[in-house]
């Protein structure tokens, strides 16, 4: 790997980590709503990942118990 190859992929690394700790800063801690099969579930998400280029939150029930990863959910 040359040095300019080298210093691109440093640079998109740190960018990575820099969108996902802002991204970390903005849900985590929030409230949203999760559609669950038949139920709409209050949550609140506990962390945050980017997977095969897809962000996916941790959350659990504000009410009840358990956690789950998903893709899709709505802020309160």
């Amino acid at each position: 790997m040359g040095v300019d190859n080298y210093l691109l992929t440093v640079i998109t690394h740190r960018h990575r980590v820099a969108s996902m700790n802002e991204k970390i800063q903005k849900y985590v801690g929030k409230r949203a709503v999760v559609e669950m099969g038949a139920f709409i579930v209050k949550v609140e998400i506990l962390d945050v990942k980017n997977t095969y280029g897809k962000d996916r939150f941790l959350v659990t029930p504000v009410a009840g118990k358990g956690e789950a990863w998903v893709e899709k959910l709505i802020l309160d």
